[in-house]
């Protein structure tokens, strides 16, 4: 993915990296999750969905944490990926749309 430059579409690395083992979310919420894990990671330096669990830890939802927990590593592993990626594509129109530069 890297060597690709993400390939053809923002959304084509989730859509890589999503797995059918991510049984709580389908393939766009993953994508769409991932983003804004991305853009929370970029502009507010803090993971999204290490929030959304303590979150859940406090409200004692604990189907909601445990949610979470199954797709945290999918989610940091594609997260990761765009943060590589994302330099390479400023400039870019759909990726600036998706990625506000800071």
């Amino acid at each position: 993915m890297i060597n690709l430059k993400g390939g053809d579409s923002v959304r084509t690395i989730g859509k890589v990296l999503y797995s059918p083992l991510i049984k709580d979310y389908n393939r766009n919420q993953f994508i769409d999750l991932t983003i804004k894990e991305v853009n929370s990671l970029r502009h507010k330096g803090k993971s999204l969905v290490s929030q959304k669990m303590l979150q859940s830890s406090n409200d004692e939802d604990e189907e909601e944490e445990e949610k979470l927990k199954m797709v945290e590593p999918y989610i940091t592993l594609a997260a990761q990926t765009y943060l590589e990626i994302i330099p390479d594509r400023l400039g870019n129109p759909s990726w600036d749309a998706v990625f506000p530069p800071k």
